[in-house]
Parts: structure tokens; sequence; C-alpha cells
């Protein structure tokens, strides 16, 4: 592909130094936008020397109320020339999709650092090889990304940004701060007004194929690139899922306790078990890691559940009338009891741990909650489990609680490329499932407390 191909799918943007761009005058572009952002709901407030006010506020309402987004007038040419695109929201990660340009962007987290300037710091850093030219490194040709300037006392950064090129697959892969229209989107963090650097991966495909083609190649590129990032630079990085954020929040909702007296603590509880707890408690959006953390706690508890269900079984066949110390027949009864606790699977032992520890009425008072939706029912997005539907006696609820976790349990740990285990493949992290596993993370929580509660009566 020459590069005047390049060019053409790729146009100039509107020079950043318009001529109209002085105090009191909109410009023909600042106008396009203007009526382009209309389109998508925003109304004009007022334009000052340095920005346009834009609010999302109801047209009834009194635009000065709404959440008004101050849009830097020297950003103007790049949003233009973005909201040209024929965009789509991106289906999983905080961003969008161009597919007609083959251009995808979306928002990375940091696994490392807290702070937005060290991971700018991380990214400036970085060099691309030599043999990686590409016409977008030239300024006029660079992908829409807002300034950024950060200081510290030993260097400043300004603008990281670090863009790699495959002249064989003629694919680039870009990290550096968010470009206008993605900051526009992403009012959750503050939009124009925040400060920081807020670093998107930016993906431009050669070929412009269909949404899902492009997706799928996209989806190859990044994982990829996150990988080698990782082990060639020690630098952890993640995309923002979407919907994530309101998932945790409405999953917070019901984790919130309405208890205002705090007590001197009454609880006896092994050091083990707490630090596990409240792990899984601290793990926040990371749902397989916390579901994996509260197992481990009910495991703490399962040698001794087992136990005393086993003793439970043998003075049962001890105290039966018909038991005879000669009797070879009882004595084989009582030595079947035995072999059956200590030869019963894990599953087996999980689902005596809840039969003896976990009151049921908990369990379905928690399924009666309107925040699950679907999740427990055989429309709920996690595969391989059955679901935890209320019938009018509740028969096996237990039981198929503890299979439930049990599956899911295994799904996380076991990552088998089998063929056998198609109807159960590995839950990854950072999967549309995985985001989605919060409810289930709220009941093997509640599971959790309820065995750690029962060996208070121990």
């Amino acid at each position: 592909m020459s590069t005047d191909e390049l060019d053409e799918e790729w146009p100039d943007p509107q020079p950043v130094n318009h001529p109209a761009l002085s105090a009191g005058i909109i410009s023909e572009v600042e106008q396009r936008v203007i009526s382009r952002l209309s389109d998508r709901g925003y109304r004009f407030v007022q334009l000052s020397q340095n920005s346009i006010a834009m609010t999302l506020a109801a047209p009834d309402k009194d635009p000065t109320t709404g959440n008004i987004e101050e849009i830097p007038r020297n950003c103007i040419p790049d949003l233009d020339l973005q909201l040209s695109w024929n965009i789509i929201p991106h289906p999983r990660y905080e961003g969008f999709v161009a597919p007609e340009i083959g251009y995808i962007e979306f928002e990375l987290t940091s696994a490392q650092r807290s702070s937005s300037y060290m991971l700018a710091r991380q990214i400036a850093r970085l060099q691309p090889e030599e043999s990686a030219n590409c016409h977008h490194s030239s300024d006029d040709m660079q992908f829409p990304s807002l300034e950024f300037s950060g200081n510290s006392s030993t260097d400043a950064i300004i603008n990281p940004r670090l863009h790699l090129h495959d002249s064989r697959l003629m694919c680039c892969i870009e990290v550096s701060n968010t470009s206008p229209l993605a900051a526009l989107e992403n009012t959750w963090r503050g939009g124009f007004g925040y400060r920081g650097f807020t670093g998107t991966i930016k993906l431009k495909l050669r070929e412009r194929p269909d949404k899902d083609a492009l997706l799928a190649e996209s989806e190859r590129l990044l994982q990829s690139f996150l990988y080698e990032i990782n082990v060639r630079h020690n630098i952890t990085l993640n995309p923002r899922r979407r919907d994530s954020s309101v998932r945790y929040l409405a999953l917070n909702r019901y984790r919130s306790s309405n208890i205002a007296t705090a007590r001197f603590p009454r609880t006896t509880i092994a050091p083990e078990v707490s630090a596990l707890f409240n792990f899984a408690s601290s793990a926040g959006r990371n749902y397989p890691l916390a579901f994996l953390s509260y197992y481990q706690t009910l495991e703490y508890f399962i040698p001794a559940a087992v136990r005393r269900n086993a003793l439970s079984d043998i003075r049962k066949v001890l105290t039966d009338l018909r038991f005879e110390r000669s009797s070879d027949e009882s004595l084989l009864r009582l030595v079947s009891v035995a072999e059956g606790a200590t030869n019963a699977s894990e599953a087996q032992q999980f689902k005596t741990l809840l039969k003896e520890c976990v009151r049921q009425e908990e369990i379905e008072e928690f399924l009666r909650n309107d925040l699950w939706g679907d999740h427990f029912t055989k429309r709920g997005p996690i595969v391989g489990v059955d679901p935890l539907n209320l019938s009018g006696t509740n028969t096996g609820l237990m039981e198929r609680a503890a299979d439930r976790i049990y599956r899911i349990r295994n799904r996380i740990v076991h990552a088998k490329d089998d063929p056998r285990y198609r109807d159960s493949p590995v839950l990854l992290p950072q999967s549309e499932e995985a985001d989605a596993l919060g409810p289930d993370v709220q009941l093997i929580r509640l599971l959790a407390i309820e065995v750690i509660l029962d060996s208070q009566t121990r």
C-alpha cells in the first residue's frame, strides 16, 4: 500500500491554529462540532476564550444545572475529525470502534501504578524499534490525543506516546493520552477536566473488515501486546471493561451494612481465616481472585466439618438397635461409614461443609434479591453451572449451591487445553464472564460468613 493510499484512509485533521479561534467568534469547524454534539444529546452552554461549554442536561432543564463539559478550543479540530467517523461503542471495553477506517480506542488501567504520572513516565521511557517507522509518527498524521505534561523532582514528561507499526500487516498500536472523543465519552473520570494521564490504546488495522472481524483481530493484537509489554518491560496493563463500575457499585450496595453501632470484637476467628476473608473483600473488581479467596476461607473448615459428619454417622451406627459387635455385617457397616468419610471426593466434602454449617433460609433470602436479575437462572451469564431457581420446597438447594460454587472454582483454577473440558472452559480473567461473576462472589461471601458463624457455636 502506498503512502498516498494510507493518507486517504487517515485524512489530515484541520490545523490547530485556525484563524477563527478567537474569543467570541465561533469558527465553521466549531459550529460543525457543536452541531454534531447536539445530535449526540449535548446542548451548547457558552463560549469562552479557551473553551466551548456543552452539557448533557435534559431539554426541559436549565443547561447550567447539568454536568458541564469544558471542551478546550485547541481540541476542536481533532474532535471534528473523530466525530466524522461512524463510531460505535466498544462492546467490551470503555472506548469506541470506527469500523469503516479500522480504528479502535479504549482506556487502559495499570495494575502496578496508582499514579497516572508514573504510567506516563513508563510509556515515555520506551522507544519503538528503528525499523518500525510509520507515517502516523509525523506531527500532522498522529493519532488524536490530549496534551499532557507532568513534572517530578528529576524529570518532566510531555505528551508520552509509544507508537508501534508492523509494515507486513500494515497495523499500528499506540499507547498515548486519551483522544478528545474518548475524553468526552469518559465523563466518569472527569472528561476534559481530568488533568492526569489517561492512557488509551489505539489500534489501526490495514483492512476494513466487518465489525466482528475487526474486533476479533484487534483482540488478538491487544493480547499479544499486553503480554509482551509485561514480559519485556515489566508493565502490567489491562483494558478497562465496560459497565464494570456500574456492576461494582450495585454489588457494593448489597454488601453495605446498616449497622451504625461499633462494638468490641466478640468473634473468635483464626488469623488465617480472617486474612483470607479480608483479602477476598479487598480484591475489588478482580472477581475471580475474590472468589478463590472466599473459597479458601471455606476450605479451612472442611476437615472439621467432615470429621463431625463422620462421627455423627458412626454414632448412629453404634446406637442402632440392630448393631451387634459380634456381627461381621454390623462391623462392615461401621467400616463403610469411616471409609466413606476418608475417601469422599473434594466436591462431596464441600457439600458436606455447606449442609453442616449453612442455614438454607439464608441462601433462599439471598436469591430473592432483585439485584441479581437473571444471573442465577438458566439465562445467566456463567456457563457450565446449574441454575439456583427457588421452588416451592427448594429441595436440594444446598447441594445445587455447593455444586455451582465448586464448578466455578474449577473453571477458575484449571486451564486444561483439552476437548474433554469443552463444556466447562477456563474462566479467564478480564473476560465477560469474569466481569459478570460478582453475584456469585456475593453468594460465596455469604457462605463464608455462615460457616464462620457456625464455628462460633462449636
